[in-house]
């Protein structure tokens, strides 16, 4: 097994946790998703954006709610595909925000961070 292998599960086993959190029902889906279409190079960038979804939570003492899979699903598909830094804070951002006031944020957010032209 290769050390990023080895690496991505270590962390996989951290983040597990929160992503049944705030995945809540959908839980599963994402499971069998990330096992059957998700490369190496978009689960790391997915477990960044939540390692710091996680961080941001922490820090405004606030708890892991289920995100609704309106906002979740495009969430988990732009942060996947994202590798810039700045941009994977804002993703964090938007799902720490989701999973504190679901109803607050459009799904049309997620789309607009999708691009980063728009931004």
């Amino acid at each position: 097994m290769s050390d990023d292998s080895s690496e991505l599960l270590k962390i996989g086993d951290k983040v597990t946790d929160l992503v049944h959190k705030l995945a809540g029902p959908l839980f599963e889906e994402i499971g069998l998703t990330l096992g059957d279409k998700f490369h190496v190079y978009r689960t790391k960038n997915w477990i960044k954006t939540v390692e710091k979804t996680e961080r941001l939570l922490y820090e405004a003492d606030l708890p892991a709610n289920a995100v609704p899979p309106r906002l979740l699903l495009p969430i988990i598909e732009g942060c996947s595909i994202e590798d810039d830094e700045s941009l994977q804070d804002r993703w964090a951002s938007l799902l720490a925000n989701a999973s504190r006031e679901a109803d607050s944020i459009s799904p049309s957010s997620s789309v607009r961070l999708k691009s980063r032209d728009s931004l």
